[in-house]
């Protein structure tokens, strides 16, 4: 999955019987953030699912550094023309055929690559387990997603995982006019609005995925007078699934997540460097692919 969950959710929805039948490679992280609500519907339904979340491995493969020529380069005084950064395009792409130069038109020519682990992911290691190494990474078995129900006005001592599911939650009028998949508040977070749903009885909750650590605050409007104009902030830890809570999601035994070890985080990115050590080699293989498209 390269965006959000919406789509198997809504197939294991109407298809239960597939669920064994599958498995699942998620890039998470701001996918998580977006798709906050398919993700808790499978996790919640659906915890036996083989499925792996790279919510944060997969930043190995973001860079337009230069510094991957002086890492990387076994050419000394050439390192810049064999750049695996910001001169990969030069090296490996341009004058290779139509898409060689068409290339060029997205992001500059520097490759991003944020989504292709799921693709490297089943090119180079055993498919079969998650826990081994291979260019889409390596990840650590969990038995629980992070998962923090606030059911009172938060501050920035009220902590949550990255990645993790917030609910925050909000007491208002009993309205049997508005159905459970109406939006009828919304919450700013980090500059970005999410829609709120009455989940009943008069309770109204909003769900929220953080895609890095740090502090956020929110604020809420509504039509409800009772839910518009509040506020509050919580703080994000910076390893998932974080410190354990009786809210969390309870997972079964093929549920896979970014490994935990402090070397292998880059910055402030969790488990980044399991992919990050195979960057070289994945664009020397790709750079063989693009000499097939040479018009010489």
């Amino acid at each position: 999955m390269w965006g959000t969950l919406e789509d198997v959710a809504q197939a294991l929805h109407d298809a239960q019987d597939i669920a064994p039948k599958i498995r699942v490679y998620f890039i998470g992280g701001p996918n998580k953030k977006w798709g906050v609500n398919s993700y808790a519907y499978i996790a919640e339904n659906f915890p036996d699912l083989w499925f792996i979340e790279n919510n944060a491995s997969y930043r190995g493969f973001i860079t337009d550094d230069k510094r991957d020529a002086q890492e990387e380069s076994t050419l000394g005084e050439e390192a810049q023309a064999k750049s695996y950064g910001t001169g990969y395009y030069d090296y490996a792409m341009r004058d290779h055929g139509a898409m060689g130069r068409n290339f060029a038109e997205y992001y500059k020519g520097v490759v991003k690559m944020g989504d292709t682990p799921s693709l490297l992911y089943v090119m180079h290691g055993d498919a079969d387990d998650p826990t081994g190494e291979s260019w889409g990474g390596s990840f650590a078995p969990i038995r629980r997603s992070s998962r923090r129900v606030f059911s009172h006005p938060t501050t920035e001592q009220d902590t949550s995982a990255v990645y993790s599911v917030i609910e925050l939650c909000f007491k208002g009028p009993e309205r049997e006019d508005i159905s459970a998949d109406s939006v009828c508040l919304w919450a700013t977070i980090d500059k970005q609005q999410w829609a709120g749903y009455h989940v009943g009885g008069g309770d109204y909750v909003v769900r929220y995925s953080p895609k890095a650590p740090g502090g956020l605050t929110y604020s809420t409007a509504s039509a409800i007078s009772e839910l518009d104009g509040l506020s509050g902030a919580f703080s994000v830890s910076y390893i998932f699934p974080g410190e354990a809570s009786e809210t969390d999601y309870r997972l079964g035994e093929h549920w896979y997540a970014d490994r935990t070890e402090q070397d292998l985080f880059e910055g402030k990115w969790q488990g980044a460097k399991t992919t990050r050590k195979w960057r070289k080699d994945v664009l020397e293989d790709w750079a063989l692919r693009w000499q097939w498209l040479s018009e010489e």
